[in-house]
C-alpha cells in the first residue's frame, strides 16, 4: 500500500511527509484553540514550549533510522563495492564449455 510513496524521491517524499505533518499539526492548533478557553487557554500555552524538546527528539530519531534504512539499502544495491568486496564470480554452466 505503500509502495508509492517509498518509490518517490527523496525530496518528494520529504514535501509530502513534512506536508501531512503540517496538515495535522493545523488541524490539531486549531482544534486545541477552539476548545480552550478561561482556565483551560492558560493551562496549554503553559505547556506547549515544554513539548517541543520531545518532539524534536522524535523528529530527529525519525530522521536517523530512515536515514539509515536508506543507507543499507544502497549498500545491499551496491552489493558491497563499498566495503572493497569484490561482486561474486558467475560460473560457467559446464555444458557451454564442452564442444
Amino acid at each position: 500500500m505503500g509502495d508509492w510513496l517509498l518509490n518517490l524521491p527523496v525530496v518528494w517524499m520529504g514535501v509530502l511527509i513534512l506536508g501531512a505533518i503540517y496538515l495535522c499539526t493545523a488541524a490539531l492548533y486549531l482544534i486545541v484553540s477552539r476548545f480552550a478557553v478561561g482556565d483551560r487557554a492558560r493551562a496549554f500555552k503553559a505547556i506547549s514550549p515544554g513539548i517541543l524538546s520531545p518532539l524534536a527528539i522524535i523528529f530527529a530519531l525519525l530522521v536517523g533510522f530512515l536515514a539509515a534504512q536508506v543507507w543499507n539499502e544502497t549498500a545491499r544495491r551496491r552489493g558491497g563495492e563499498s566495503r572493497g568486496e569484490r561482486p561474486p564470480r558467475r560460473r560457467t554452466p559446464r555444458r557451454c564449455l564442452s564442444g
